[in-house]
């Protein structure tokens, strides 16, 4: 068995070997580019690493490539696992199609058109496989996940929080959510599974216990300063990989987690309002009891959710978005008003962002990532 296995391998790393440029070109899927990409990275691997992959029958070694891209799982060598290099793949097959592309006018325009195609798809997101890479790296390292034990040792009392649970936790909770933002990246199945994937994340973290952590209740400044320390190691280990992996917006996971942090020190306040001695009683002054743009929003709440997206918003097209949804998709609408009057009044609130020009439709401005953005911060508002 294991000799036919190895005479089948090498019959296909021979037929890898003859393939041409035309042959290759010929061979992708138009209409599913995602798996074009996987099948030429696993015929990479093959031809690269063919003497240092673990023996196995050829079928397993396409199953281990599956594994890859749906579940993250690395590829086994012999005796070690194969470090994944999409980055330098990608450059590679853009240097090979561009090439293809510009050469003398001898190829169909079937092949050049299946060649554009795809080229198209790689350099949609060039960054896409460079961070794939960098994540695969970061996760491979324990530095990556330092302890919070000597801050919160520091700053708060033993007798009131498990310090070891706590950074046991912790520590979990971004190895979970790095290896969930590996798997959006590796496959756009998994992307459409973000939302479930994000509603996992307490499996690993007691977000309502450390929220309210009911041993506080008499012990309001112990609680601040918890809650401080908690907010400020989570703020700091977000945006430790905002600069690695080069962030123009934050990805869902992620921006769950520092809504989260946000939100700690305001209950705290809000707590704090509640119980301060006065011969009245302490109205809390949140946005829904404060004046907001009526000619814009539907209510206090449509209004809340808005500036709660604007805090993680830099870009035009987000910004399109956040208007378009609100304004177009929702029923009823969160913003009543249209493209104009809606840029008019945005333009006076001191945003880094200028609306000089309509704002992009709904179907440009939209991706998965603004959809699952948007959805949590307004299941947020919804509990507040």
């Amino acid at each position: 068995m294991e000799k036919d296995s190895s005479a089948q391998n090498n019959e296909y790393f021979k037929e890898l070997k003859r393939r041409t440029i035309q042959q290759k070109i010929d061979l992708i899927e138009s209409d599913d580019l995602e798996h074009t990409f996987r099948g030429r990275y696993g015929n990479e691997i093959f031809l690269h690493f063919f003497d240092r992959l673990k023996p196995q029958p050829l079928h397993s070694f396409h199953q281990q490539i599956k594994d890859l891209f749906e579940n993250a799982n690395t590829i086994k060598g012999r005796g070690y696992d194969l470090q994944p290099d999409f980055f330098d793949f990608y450059k590679s097959e853009r240097a090979e199609l561009e090439t293809f592309i510009n050469g003398e006018n001898n190829n169909s325009n079937e092949s050049r058109t299946k060649a554009i195609k795809y080229l198209q798809y790689l350099n949609e997101d060039g960054y896409r496989w460079w961070r794939i890479d960098a994540l695969f790296e970061l996760m491979g390292s324990t530095s990556s996940y330092p302890s919070i034990a000597p801050l919160a040792n520091a700053k708060l009392k033993k007798e009131f929080i498990n310090i070891k649970k706590l950074d046991t936790q912790q520590s979990e909770l971004f190895r979970i959510i790095d290896h969930t933002h590996l798997l959006t990246l590796l496959s756009a199945e998994n992307r459409k599974k973000r939302a479930t994937y994000i509603g996992r994340f307490p499996t690993w973290f007691d977000f309502d216990y450390y929220k309210d952590p009911f041993i506080f209740a008499e012990f309001p400044k112990d609680k601040n300063t918890f809650h401080k320390v908690l907010k400020s190691w989570i703020m700091d280990q977000v945006e430790t990989r905002k600069k690695i992996f080069e962030w123009d917006e934050i990805p869902p996971e992620y921006q769950y987690l520092l809504d989260y942090a946000n939100n700690l020190l305001q209950q705290t306040a809000a707590e704090k309002i509640q119980k301060t001695d006065s011969p009245k009683p302490v109205k809390i002054m949140t946005i829904s009891s404060l004046e907001y743009p009526r000619h814009i929003f539907a209510d206090a709440k449509a209004y809340e959710l808005f500036s709660l997206l604007m805090r993680h918003v830099k870009s035009l097209n987000a910004t399109s978005f956040v208007f378009r949804t609100m304004a177009e998709k929702e029923n009823p609408q969160l913003i009543v008003v249209n493209d104009t009057p809606f840029r008019t009044w945005f333009n006076t609130q001191g945003y880094p962002i200028k609306l000089e020009n309509h704002t992009k439709t709904y179907e440009n401005a939209k991706n998965e990532d603004r959809i699952v953005a948007y959805n949590i911060a307004k299941e947020l508002i919804t509990k507040l």
